[in-house]
């Protein structure tokens, strides 16, 4: 931030300096339909350095616009991996016994499930039997 303070005021300075300098110069400026005659050299550049900058503002804005969108976005999508992740991890865990081995509570683990769905009702309409096939 400093640095850009200092830089500012050392084009200042320069920008100065240049006008001082060239206070007797002058030229004609025409812009299409009209012409300005003795216009100071100075104000040419102090006025093209103005219409740059007027040029350029819509891209910056842009681009400052799309970073702080990509950032939302970004942070939107950790939120949601995180829920997601507390919603997996909320799920119980097999208990291992000091008896039990890891590869056997997997098995516990394995089998409590397909008991689970075992238990759950079948549907009509992914059960087909013969007659209706016939």
């Amino acid at each position: 931030m400093i640095g850009k303070l200092i830089c500012f005021i050392i084009a200042i300075i320069l920008f100065a300096f240049y006008m001082g300098f060239n206070l007797d110069n002058k030229c004609n400026i025409w812009l299409f339909v009209k012409t300005f005659d003795n216009v100071p050299a100075f104000m040419n550049s102090l006025i093209s350095f103005g219409f740059g900058v007027l040029c350029t503002l819509p891209f910056a804005l842009v681009r400052k616009y799309r970073k702080t969108r990509e950032i939302e976005n970004r942070e939107n999508e950790k939120a949601k991996r995180k829920a997601s992740k507390k919603v997996s991890s909320s799920e119980p865990k097999p208990v291992i016994t000091d008896g039990e081995s890891k590869s056997q509570s997997k098995r516990a683990s394995i089998l409590d499930k397909i008991n689970k769905l075992k238990k759950q009702p079948v549907s009509e309409s992914s059960v087909s039997t013969e007659s209706d096939s016939e």
